[in-house]
């Protein structure tokens, strides 16, 4: 009896691990999907990786809903020429996914000379629909 108990254990333990290890990877490529789309962004594409509740917080303290967020990307006013992110962490609880990471990135904003950024990054991501959805980003410079 004990002998079952243990080896249902190992399974139900080793079926959970398998499932956080799908769901970082998911997340991981959500994360790698808005990195790109910053780069080079696409409403449609920002539409459907972002949720309408979206609150994205800048490092100027500057916070945006989902639709300025899109407008911001594309009008070019927040210009991304490159993004490379270090240190990523990522934690899921409960359909919630935090990440954290720091963002280094060559700029060309509107109106402004090209520039640098070096930041922290706190994203949260919650699955809806079978989908990583981007519901909350707050950036802080280091």
């Amino acid at each position: 009896m004990k002998v079952l108990q243990l080896l249902l254990f190992i399974c139900i333990t080793t079926a959970r691990l398998c499932a956080q290890t799908n769901e970082k990877a998911e997340v991981e490529k959500a994360v790698e999907a808005l990195r790109l789309t910053l780069i080079n962004p696409s409403e449609k594409r920002l539409d459907g990786m972002v949720a309408e509740w979206l609150s994205y917080g800048h490092s100027s303290n500057e916070i945006e809903n989902k639709r300025q967020f899109i407008a911001s990307l594309l009008s070019g006013k927040f210009h991304f020429l490159s993004i490379q992110l270090n240190n990523q962490t990522i934690a899921i609880n409960n359909g919630i996914a935090i990440v954290r990471h720091y963002f280094f990135a060559s700029t060309h904003n509107k109106g402004l000379p090209p520039g640098q950024l070096q930041l922290g990054v706190l994203l949260v991501f919650q699955k809806i629909k079978g989908r990583w959805l981007l519901i909350a980003r707050q950036a802080y410079k280091i």
